[in-house]
């Protein structure tokens, strides 16, 4: 059996070996032994956990989750283009760090909500220039002709 907790504020604390501190959380229910970190559906509601004790027996004992509100329907998914970061096109989960990830990618899974989803960086390329020496100009006077002198 795993405990859930669901987070009330960004203070929350799950400790291991029995000692609970449940500052920040609700209880909310207890379900069958959670055994990993996939989002699941429980009671019409998508929890993803994100912070669990083990239970020594390849589960865990208790688990802090948070509900994923903004799933879009299947048929409403639409492409993401030309953002600052990665965005999850099922549930707009805002990747970090993006500058670390390769150019493109054709099975990204979500950290939030676990879709599969491709991505591609867009390089847009400009220029800067600042001057470094001034040019330097012969001087030149105006010539008469031969003639006139």
């Amino acid at each position: 059996m795993t405990k859930l907790y669901i987070k009330n504020d960004n203070y929350y604390i799950l400790s291991i070996d029995g000692y609970e501190d449940n500052t920040g959380l609700t209880h909310i229910c207890n379900i069958e032994t959670l055994t990993d970190f996939e989002a699941f559906e429980f009671n019409g509601q998508i929890l993803r956990p994100c912070q669990a004790s083990p239970n020594g027996h390849g589960g865990y004992s208790h688990a802090i989750v948070y509900t994923i509100d903004s799933l879009k329907p299947k048929d409403d998914v639409d492409e993401i283009l030309y953002k600052p970061e990665i965005i999850c096109p099922v549930c707009g989960y805002e990747f970090t760090d993006c500058w670390e990830y390769a150019d493109d990618n054709e099975n990204e899974e979500c950290d939030s909500c676990g879709a599969i989803f491709s991505y591609q960086r867009n390089v847009e390329v400009t220029y800067s220039s600042e001057l470094v020496e001034y040019p330097k100009f012969k001087k030149y006077n105006e010539a008469k002709d031969e003639k006139d002198a």
